[in-house]
């Protein structure tokens, strides 16, 4: 068995969002979470109204359900469900 020492990986994470060919502005939202724990992307409505507003909206809920819950004995999985 390989035996990794975590504390020196390191990473390094970006986003970028785009409005595609068909949109004039971009509805999609996303959330890195700077300890590296979990990212968030919500794609935006395809042009109705509040999309923007809606994708925001999730990406918070979830950041937020995460962070609360990070901690917990809640399985992974379950996590992001219940997020």
């Amino acid at each position: 068995m390989t035996e990794v020492n975590l504390s020196v990986v390191s990473r390094s994470s970006t986003g970028q969002t785009d409005p595609g060919l068909v949109r004039q502005y971009n509805q999609d939202s996303f959330y890195l979470d700077p300890d590296g724990r979990f990212y968030i992307v919500a794609d935006g409505m395809g042009g109705h109204a509040g999309g923007e507003e809606a994708s925001r909206i999730a990406v918070e809920r979830v950041r937020d359900y995460l962070d609360t819950y990070w901690r917990s004995e809640i399985t992974s999985e379950q996590l992001l469900r219940d997020a």
